[in-house]
This record gives C-alpha cells, sequence and structure tokens, in this order.
C-alpha cells in the first residue's frame, strides 16, 4: 500500500474512532444532565484534588476563561466546588463534590468497562503490539495536531 492510501485509511480509522468516542461522550453527558465541554472538564478533573482553573484549561487544551464558564456551570450543577487561597484570593482551588465523585467513579467503571468489551474482541496476542502503536500514534499526533493550522480553503 502507498502513503497516500495508508495515510487516508488512517484518516477513516481515526475519524471513526474519534466520532465513536464523542457519541459516546454525548451519551454520558446527557445522562448526567451535562453538556459535553462539561464532562470532558470533570474527566480532566478527575480524583485529583485542589486543581485550579488554569492547569484543568491546559489539561482540555482551552483558554482559562472559557475552563471558568464550564466550571460554573458544573459547580451549579453540584458536581464540584470552589475553594480559595487565603492569601490569595485569585487563587482558586477545584474540589469534586460527593456528586461528582461518584459520578467520575461511574465514568471510570463504564470506561473500564467498555475498553474490557474492546479487548475481548482482540487475540491477546495482538494486544500488546495495539498498545504499543497505540501509544506511538497518540504521542505523534499530539505533536502534530497541536502544530498544525487547518485550513478550510482548497
Amino acid at each position: 500500500m502507498n502513503d497516500n492510501k495508508t495515510a487516508k485509511l488512517l484518516a477513516n480509522l481515526t475519524f471513526n474512532l474519534v466520532t465513536g468516542i464523542q457519541e459516546m461522550h454525548t451519551r454520558l453527558a446527557n445522562k448526567l444532565g451535562l453538556t459535553e465541554a462539561e464532562l470532558r472538564c470533570l474527566i480532566s478533573l478527575g480524583n485529583d484534588k485542589g486543581l485550579n482553573n488554569t492547569k484543568v484549561a491546559d489539561r482540555m487544551h482551552r483558554t482559562a476563561s472559557r475552563v471558568t464558564r464550564i466550571i460554573e456551570g458544573l459547580e451549579e450543577k453540584g458536581y464540584l466546588t470552589k475553594g480559595y487561597n487565603r492569601k490569595d484570593r485569585r487563587s482558586l482551588s477545584l474540589t469534586l463534590s460527593r456528586k461528582g465523585g461518584l459520578a467520575i467513579h461511574n465514568l471510570e467503571k463504564q470506561y473500564l468497562d467498555i475498553h474490557s468489551e474492546i479487548l475481548r474482541e482482540i487475540k491477546s496476542s495482538q494486544r500488546k503490539p495495539l498498545i504499543h502503536t497505540m501509544e506511538n500514534l497518540n504521542a505523534v499526533a499530539e505533536k502534530k495536531f497541536r502544530r498544525t493550522k487547518f485550513s478550510t480553503a482548497h
């Protein structure tokens, strides 16, 4: 297979994978009464305690001002609480509420279940090479996608 055909196949495979993941995130967000951005933020927070909005913005690859609005929505819905540093009121500390912690726990379980089901469909001898290849793809794609400015003009 030549490089152009391989690139096209890779593009189609990754598009299908991303689309499937986005559809799953949409269903999970709807189930929790969240927007997709709020779900991504909740997942980015994970079980880490005391993160600030700048750190979450870095994890989400969004601006701090955009993440601040998302965080406000999560706080209003009872998924997290904000605390402030006594010495510096500008320093925000985010912590999952009980509701947020339960949501993360359930999301992690669902993710594990889904990926366990996927692995059951893949021969055990193919799993380690698959993980290695996906790690390489992820590392290269992370670097490339962060640098690339996409154009809609042809």
